[in-house]
């Protein structure tokens, strides 16, 4: 999976950290710890993704739901302009698109998710997209044990290339996740990526979903 990611060389990072480390002893804003936060993992030779340019970058797919319309009062193929990738907290088990009226895309890990932890805002918006509540569900990939964080995984989120089917379907599941640390804003640190194996996504596809 190819995403827009933000690269620094690392000693141009770190001057630029310290310089802004320097400041925020005197103006400790958000704007000035977010750049910092970055020019830190820059500096360690990390990359850094701005999430909505991240998904903007991965593009977007259509999907055909065959559902009432309002417009024609009957049953009727209807085409979504949906973003290719999502975004969730590693600890979920699920991911479920929002597109809200004016096209910016949010997930949630279940349906009636309100709490900041159970959902991903972001700033991202598909340009004539069809506003789209839970109306496709994706799996969230596993992380191997090679991979596994030091901290709890509700600390963490996944990115992937997600295969978004009809929330009331059988999900298949993903192929090549990254997992991102957040720093401020909709700035994240690129902590790892792989492939899922054979196996792996063959156990996956039988994983139970509740999509209440």
């Amino acid at each position: 999976m190819n995403i827009a990611t933000i690269e620094m060389d690392k000693t141009e990072a770190h001057t630029l950290m310290m310089e802004y480390k320097d400041h925020i002893k005197a103006n400790n804003s958000p704007e000035y710890r977010a750049i910092m936060k970055a020019y830190a993992a820059l500096a360690k030779g990390e990359s850094v993704i701005h999430l909505s340019q991240a998904l903007a970058s991965g593009g977007t797919i259509e999907k055909t739901i065959n559902e009432w319309s309002h417009q024609r009062q009957a049953q009727a193929n209807v085409i979504y302009t949906i973003p290719r990738l999502a975004c969730i907290a590693a600890d979920a088990t699920v991911s479920l698109l929002n597109i809200d009226n004016d096209g910016t895309v949010s997930y949630a890990t279940h349906r009636w998710a309100r709490a900041k932890a159970d959902s991903v805002r972001t700033s991202y918006k598909i340009e004539d997209a069809k506003a789209c509540y839970q109306k496709f569900g994706a799996l969230v990939p596993l992380i191997p044990p090679k991979l596994l964080p030091k901290y709890a995984l509700s600390n963490y989120h996944i990115i992937w290339e997600a295969e978004w089917q009809e929330a009331n379907k059988v999900l298949p599941a993903p192929i090549d996740p990254i997992l991102v640390k957040h720093l401020e804003g909709e700035l994240y640190v690129v902590l790892a990526a792989w492939d899922l194996t054979a196996v792996e996504r063959a156990v996956l596809a039988g994983r139970s979903v509740d999509l209440r």
